[in-house]
């Protein structure tokens, strides 16, 4: 249980620390599909396992160029689905929270916080305050 503790003690979405920072990065690794990393880097280097490169030469190789702009054009690809996957994801949740929270037939306070403040000081005023608030909804109040 430490261990986990330990672990989650920093949120995915936490920007303003290196953990937060590093689990996003090991989360975001996670969502590539396996080998793609290998063989981006290949691709993007243009050299494959027996070529060398000559930076002296002057003369570009179209098919590599070709080759390393597709390979960009499908990372961008990847990269905005993934995008979309998580913003989709982040609406499904947000939606589902805000359901569960307005289903509520007496709502107490602004936020969560004082939602919690109200139902702490309610265990211990609300007898006294049931009249003070039955005149308030009747109207009768002084």
């Amino acid at each position: 249980k430490a261990d986990r503790a330990a672990t989650n003690r920093y949120d995915i979405t936490d920007t303003y620390n290196s953990e937060g920072q590093q689990r996003h990065y090991e989360r975001s690794l996670r969502s590539v599909p396996k080998g793609m990393t290998q063989a981006h880097s290949v691709a993007a280097s243009g050299l494959e396992s027996g070529a060398v490169y000559d930076p002296l030469s002057s003369q570009l190789d179209a098919d590599s160029h070709e080759a390393a702009a597709s390979s960009e054009r499908a990372g961008a690809r990847r990269l905005a689905a993934e995008m979309h996957r998580r913003a989709a994801k982040s609406d499904a949740t947000r939606k589902k929270r805000s359901a569960v929270e307005f289903d509520a037939t007496d709502i107490s306070g602004i936020n969560k916080r004082n939602k919690r403040f109200n139902e702490k000081i309610g265990r211990n005023f609300d007898a006294h305050t049931a009249e003070i608030r039955q005149n308030l909804e009747r109207g009768t109040a002084l």
